[in-house]
């Protein structure tokens, strides 16, 4: 028998109308469905105000058909659908006591899980879900309620071509379609069918076409009719208008009115008015004339007077007084050159690493743009120590307290004696202070929590204000100095600056510094070098040096190698990303030394077999251009230059909340910022770009935007420059 379409009237429409909505364009293929095949038990899993029920419902009521229906619902909404309150349940009684009250129609209060127990396996015609859209929950949904429903019976999928957000309908439906005979309907965010028996409903998928033409074309005439209602509305409102506008020009035909008799008696003030400026012009000419006559003669003594000045100009007395004071401007020049400042900055160490590294590039701004004269105390060597020579006397602390025959100031048989009598630290040290000491220093500049020792010695004998550049969060200012210590250290310290939001706000809250005690200048990097050195391999070569796939979608991170960077979690995110899917996604960490934790990391990744999906390289700054997406795994890090790197090269940044400043950097427009340490939505971001590359341009420019705007050296330095001079003056 042939599938015979009808021409149905829903008489709920009369109170809810509900044209427009996400269900309404399949109303009429439901209705007909059910005219069809006539199936015993319908039962709905998501109802909300009930387009699919009453569907349903309309026409076993028109065919006079024995069925029941149940729809299950909590009726309390969920984050797709909204949550919503007691109105929502009220009217879906309403429609049922109204049109279908002789219908046996069951509303099941209940969650899907507990009314499964509701009803006995096998025995369902016409499953419809449409709950939680979720690919994990759609797909509960189904594997529970299936041996609930009769071998020939059927199963419709809502929304099975809505891919944004976190649906995820639509994949669970293209797996359904490999396994079982379907139809679907591309229209109002279309509809899946599941055919459990292919014989039952063999005129149903031979008609799909039609049917889907003949559906789609009904459902625009629903949104056309619709319209209509609309417009006959904006007919109503056309004539109101035109009543008002009749109004309106009557009202403006008695404002005319006042307007010219207000005219008529501002030309009268007018006049009268014209006739005391006339009067006051004659006074003034006659005052200006008097002044003019006072000035003449003013105009005639000064002359005089200019004749009696160069006559004094040429005597003797004044040649003496213009030597006097050639002589007064050397020695305020001398005074002003003596006034300029100096400053000592401290950094714990050289190392290649955040905090030494932005003090580097803040003292190259600080030489070129300034005549500022400053000297750098390093409590520990490391990499970029010539660096730091480069730019200024440099005096290392580890080399002065272990003085030896190569540094040594003093005589070969004076440092024989020190030796012998093992002062070589004490002598060291003294000899430190009386350099720093010859210097006349105004300000101390202590870059990172770890110079906190080193402030607590120089303030011993440089009693000088103290600026303290924090970069660091609660684990590592706890690694390098306890809470006693802090406190010793903040109440010599007067001005924090902060390189987060998150920083500011441990300080403030963990360790009680006053507001007005910190200022936030974020971290930043030299934007135009990084650009301008861009002498990058090609992609083909970075493929095949690493024997990744072509075209792979790349996952860059980059830092140490340990456990407050996430290195545990990397293996973990991959490992999903490959239970995921089936794209060449694969990842690139940047840098790092090896040591103990990051062998144990390798045995993970080798049992996970991974070898082929993560890939270590030494740090090259050609890898943060070639990577696809950079991955911050950090627990703890308080706004790491990798980022800013990664993102002045057009990346979109994934990072973990409440792990520190750089979900002030993502926000909304740059990248992800994941709830903590979730590496499941963390593997879905990373699919979900994979497979949109138009969404990584689009993030990716935004974030190289905001780092050339807010962390360009040029503007950090000027900030830090006014502060200094601030604490300084």
């Amino acid at each position: 028998m042939s599938f015979q379409y009808h021409d149905p009237k829903f008489e709920y429409e009369e109170i809810f109308a509900d044209t427009g909505w996400p269900w309404s364009g399949h109303k009429n293929f439901a209705y007909d469905f059910v005219r069809n095949f006539k199936p015993e038990v319908i039962v709905e899993l998501g109802t909300h105000k009930g387009t699919s029920l009453w569907s349903f419902a309309q026409a076993v009521k028109d065919g006079e058909i024995n069925s029941e229906i149940s729809a299950v619902d909590t009726w309390q909404g969920e984050k797709h659908a909204g949550f919503y309150g007691e109105e929502v349940f009220e009217g879906v009684k309403k429609i049922q006591q109204k049109y279908y009250p002789d219908l046996k129609i069951n509303l099941v209060r209940k969650t899907f899980d507990k009314a499964l127990t509701d009803f006995a396996d096998q025995s369902i015609d016409l499953l419809h879900i449409d709950g939680l859209h979720t690919y994990e929950a759609v797909k509960h949904d189904f594997e529970s309620w299936l041996p609930k429903v009769k071998k020939d019976g059927v199963i419709m999928f809502h929304d099975v071509f809505v891919s944004e957000n976190d649906f995820g309908v639509y994949k669970f439906w293209e797996e359904l379609k490999k396994k079982y005979k379907s139809v679907e309907f591309h229209h109002s965010f279309g509809l899946g069918v599941i055919l459990l028996d292919n014989k039952k409903y063999e005129n149903l998928l031979k008609g799909e076409s039609e049917m889907q033409r003949k559906y789609a074309f009904l459902s625009e005439d629903g949104k056309n009719y619709q319209l209509n209602i609309e417009l006959d509305a904006l007919h109503l409102k056309n004539k109101e208008i035109a009543n008002l506008d009749k109004n309106l020009k009557e009202v403006i035909h008695l404002k005319n009115k006042e307007i010219a008799n207000l005219d008529k008696n501002l030309k009268e003030v007018i006049h009268l008015k014209n006739k005391e400026i006339a009067n006051l012009d004659k006074n003034l000419k006659e005052v200006i004339h008097l002044k003019n006559k006072e000035i003449a003669n003013l105009d005639k003594n000064l002359k005089d007077k200019n004749k009696e000045i160069r006559r004094m100009k040429l005597s003797i007395f004044w040649r003496i007084r213009d030597k006097f004071l050639k002589i007064k401007n050397i020695f305020v020049k001398q005074e002003n050159f003596n006034q300029s400042r100096k400053i000592l900055f401290i950094s714990h160490d050289a190392s290649k690493s955040g905090a030494p590294i932005v003090l580097l590039y803040f003292l190259r701004w600080l030489k070129a743009n300034t005549n500022i004269k400053f000297s750098i105390l390093l409590q520990d060597g490391g990499e970029i120590k010539n660096e730091f020579e480069d730019i200024a006397p440099t005096y290392c602390m580890k080399d002065m307290h272990l003085i030896n025959k190569q540094n040594s100031i003093y005589p070969r048989p004076i440092y024989y004696l020190i030796k012998y009598l093992g002062l070589r630290k004490v002598v060291g040290k003294n000899y430190l202070i009386k350099l720093l000491l010859k210097q006349n220093f105004d300000l101390i500049f202590a870059n990172s929590v770890a110079s906190c020792k080193t402030i607590l010695e120089i303030k011993k004998f440089l009693d000088l204000p103290v600026i303290n550049y924090i970069h660091e969060l609660a684990n590592t200012i706890n690694y390098f100095c306890d809470k006693t210590m802090f406190t010793r250290v903040s109440k010599l310290v007067d001005l924090y600056i902060g390189s987060s939001q998150s920083v500011v706000e441990n300080l403030r809250n963990n360790h009680k510094i006053a507001k007005d005690k910190i200022a936030l200048v974020h971290d930043y990097i030299p934007t135009s070098e990084f650009l301008k050195n861009q002498n990058f391999c090609s992609r083909d070569s970075l493929e095949r040096d690493l024997d990744i796939p072509k075209n792979a979608f790349v996952v860059g991170a980059s830092g140490t190698l340990e456990w407050r960077k996430g290195l545990d979690l990397y293996p973990q995110i991959a490992y999903l990303v490959k239970q995921k899917s089936d794209l060449p996604i694969v990842f690139l960490w940047i840098g790092g030394t090896d040591n103990a934790e990051f062998e144990r990391v390798l045995q993970d990744i080798k049992k996970m077999k991974l070898k082929n999906k993560i890939f270590f390289v030494e740090y090259k700054v050609d890898y943060f251009y070639l990577i696809d997406v950079f991955l911050l795994s950090s627990r703890e890090d308080p706004y790491p230059l990798v980022c800013l790197q990664a993102a002045l090269f057009k990346k979109p940044i994934i990072c973990f909340d409440l792990a520190g400043g750089m979900p002030e950097f993502v926000g909304q427009d740059c990248g992800f910022v994941i709830p903590y340490l979730d590496v499941e939505k963390v593997a879905e971001k990373i699919i979900f770009l994979a497979q949109n590359k138009n969404i990584v341009q689009k993030l990716g420019g935004n974030a190289a935007k905001k780092v050339l705007e807010r962390h360009d050296v040029e503007k950090a330095s000027r900030e830090l420059l006014k502060i200094i001079k601030k604490v300084s003056l």
